[in-house]
């Protein structure tokens, strides 16, 4: 650890363990006291006690919009506010150009990128740049993980053992017709999967996440279904080992 540069403490708003796991992962080697939140309500209450350098929070959580928490704190002297997202929208956009928030990041990001929004100081005043759209990487390792294959390896390993956990998550989801869960778990996967190779698993993702927003029960049920096997050991990305 580069222990000569000032220690940093950032607070992590993310409801998916994958995600928390890369995040966590990218700054293992930097001056970082990492803090999670998987809530709103989580991270309201670290908030009142805690002082944070960095605050990196998702916008789509289980009880609420993390465009709530940006707009709650506002700008605060010495608080760098980093907006993640898997998908951003025209209005979404707007408002965060609105509340001055110091970069937006879209997933899948590359661990450098992430390292560069979270570790530069904030810059009162300046508009956030326009995060860049995702697209299909032929070597994820390259594109997410700065070419280290031990660390790809290790992160894999990690997400195939909490695919188990979004299996039973989306079989109970499917099967009682709580679309929102089910679009929510969609909208994680899709960054998850395409970080890992699987471009065909991500994209499924998507149409999940698109379906399920619409309630079509018949077809969301069908693209779950359809997603499955990219969940399951022998599954994923051609050419890349699975979890046993």
């Amino acid at each position: 650890m580069r222990m000569a540069e000032p220690l940093r403490s950032v607070l992590l708003v993310e409801d998916d363990a994958s995600i928390t796991r890369f995040v966590a992962m990218a700054l293992e080697e930097d001056p970082v006291r990492l803090t999670t939140a998987p809530t709103l309500r989580a991270a309201r209450a670290l908030l009142q006690r805690h002082r944070y350098d960095v605050l990196l929070c998702d916008l789509m959580l289980t009880d609420g919009s993390g465009l709530d928490l940006l707009r709650e704190l506002g700008t605060q002297a010495g608080l760098r506010r980093v907006a993640f997202s898997a998908s951003l929208h025209g209005p979404q956009r707007a408002e965060l150009a609105r509340l001055g928030v110091d970069e937006v990041l879209s997933k899948p990001v590359a661990m450098d990128d992430l390292r560069r929004a979270l570790l530069q100081p904030p810059a009162p005043g300046s508009a956030p740049p326009a995060p860049a759209t995702p697209t299909p990487a032929a070597d994820p390792v390259q594109a997410y993980f700065g070419g280290d294959h031990t660390l790809h390896a290790a992160y894999r390993e990690q997400c195939h053992a909490q695919f188990a956990a979004d299996l039973a998550s989306g079989d109970a989801s499917a099967a009682a017709g709580r679309w929102a869960e089910l679009r929510r778990l969609a909208h994680s996967l899709k960054s998850v999967l395409r970080m890992l190779g699987d471009a065909r698993g991500s994209e499924r993702a998507r149409e999940l996440e698109d379906l399920s927003a619409k309630d079509e029960a018949a077809a969301a049920t069908a693209a779950w279904q359809a997603l499955r096997p990219h969940l399951q050991p022998g599954g994923g990305a051609p050419g890349h080992h699975r979890a046993p």
